[in-house]
């Protein structure tokens, strides 16, 4: 089933308009066809006319005619044009071109007067449109009924026609060509409405505007109106959840405070099993708080970015927190990124993902984090490189075939990015991991 509006309205309008025109088509034919078969009549009895006309009585009682028939085609032995005069008493006159063939007639109308059209077998084998009338002829007691048929060839009409069929035929396809072509901008200019309704969604979902805009038909309004309030609720159910979740995580940070000072406190006090074992539960719970904190900020997916974001300043901003970080501040930060270099992420879900990157780069480099950025045919790709003690060869390879689920806890790499996996599966990024043969861990995001 085509699903496309404009191909099922192209196959809809090339049948209706093919059956139509053939449709019409038969009609001309048939038209030009009765048209022209009455102007043959009318040209038959005018034959018939002046036949009758031209009919006289011999002292002998015979029929006769005074004068030939006009038409040449009545002496040129089966011209295709022929008469016949036939009485009650068994008189037969006929034109030289039936040469010696007698015209079986139907039936005779008894009635003078009477005009009639028929069809009969003419000389070989041929069909002759035959018209008749019926007239009282004679005075007196010498006065009989004569029966005058002039017919011809039906051979001419069904040759004009079929030249009829064939001329016309051109004129139709021009015209479907021309209806079809009428038909395809009517469609365009009736889809442009759905075609901005379409560019204005595309809007709302890359965060360019929040609703529908614009003026639209009469017959979009109600949808317009529906997809707008749709919009609005969902906005409001997102904003609701992730206050919700800040909410909780926010209360969840003064108990764990608690918990981690009672820890401490037991911890001082000798109690060091117990101490430590809440602190490590304590420790656990707020780093499983702030990484859903962290996740209820991001997007949900790729369409609903508020904008794209520039690489270099979100980079420059974060290299600036960890410069003052006891693990940054020794480091050399190299940063090759060019100021016009965009992707298509949200500001905030950038900085997240640049954010956990360079936070492990400064956790494990030596001396300096080079962080490089290039476009190429494919995109925009993003190299962050240190110069620490890299990953072991069997866990890179391990996290390669488990489709790189990065768990916090790795150990010999404090690469524990499940938000950097989160938003790489959100946005649907490419990120390679690969260590340097110079030492050190090399990440690639592909955007």
């Amino acid at each position: 089933m085509m699903r496309s509006i404009r191909a099922r309205f192209v196959v809809l309008s090339l049948v209706s308009v093919g059956l139509l025109l053939f449709l019409a088509g038969l009609v001309f034919v048939d038209l030009f066809g009765r048209s022209l078969e009455r102007r043959v009549v009318e040209e038959l009895d005018r034959h018939t006319v002046e036949v009758i006309g031209n009919l006289r009585l011999t002292p002998q009682g015979a029929l006769s005619l005074s004068e030939r028939a006009q038409d040449s085609r009545f002496q040129e032995p089966l011209g295709g044009l022929y008469w016949q005069v036939t009485d009650e008493r068994g008189a037969l006159l006929r034109s030289p071109s039936l040469w010696d063939t007698e015209l079986a007639l139907p039936a005779a109308e008894a009635d003078p007067g009477v005009q009639r059209q028929y069809t009969l077998s003419g000389p070989e084998d041929t069909v002759l449109l035959a018209h008749e009338r019926v007239v009282s002829f004679g005075t007196g007691s010498d006065t009989r009924i004569v029966r005058t048929v002039v017919a011809i060839d039906t051979a001419g009409l069904v040759a004009a026609s079929r030249a009829f069929t064939v001329d016309i035929i051109p004129y139709l396809a021009i015209l479907a060509i021309l209806l079809v072509g009428l038909s395809l901008l009517q469609l365009t200019v009736g889809l442009r409405p759905l075609a901005r309704l379409n560019r204005g969604l595309h809007r709302v979902r890359s965060r360019q505007a929040e609703r529908l805009e614009g003026q639209f038909p009469t017959e979009l309004d109600a949808t317009v109106e529906a997809l707008n309030r749709l919009l609005d609720e969902q906005q409001r159910a997102i904003d609701k959840a992730r206050a919700r979740a800040a909410d909780l995580a926010h209360g969840l940070k003064t108990p764990l405070t608690v918990l981690s000072n009672d820890a401490q406190t037991l911890i001082e006090r000798g109690d060091s099993d117990l101490g430590g074992e809440l602190a490590h539960i304590a420790q656990v719970m707020e780093a499983h708080v702030q990484r859903e904190l962290t996740l209820s900020r991001i997007a949900t997916n790729r369409t609903v970015r508020r904008d794209d974001s520039f690489i270099a300043p979100t980079v420059a901003s974060i290299v600036r927190t960890l410069r003052r970080t006891p693990n940054g501040e020794h480091l050399d930060w190299i940063m090759d990124i060019r100021d016009d270099i965009k992707v298509p992420l949200d500001r905030q879900d950038l900085g997240e993902l640049l954010g956990n990157i360079l936070e492990n780069a400064a956790k494990w480099a030596r001396t300096s984090v080079l962080i490089a950025a290039r476009s190429d045919a494919k995109g925009r790709v993003l190299t962050i490189c240190d110069d620490g003690p890299g990953v072991a060869d069997g866990m890179l390879d391990q996290l390669s075939t488990r489709g790189l689920r990065l768990d916090l806890q790795t150990p010999g790499h404090g690469l524990g990015l499940s938000i950097v996996q989160e938003i790489v599966e959100v946005y649907g990024l490419e990120i390679k991991l690969r260590n340097r043969e110079t030492g050190g861990l090399e990440v690639e995001l592909h955007f």
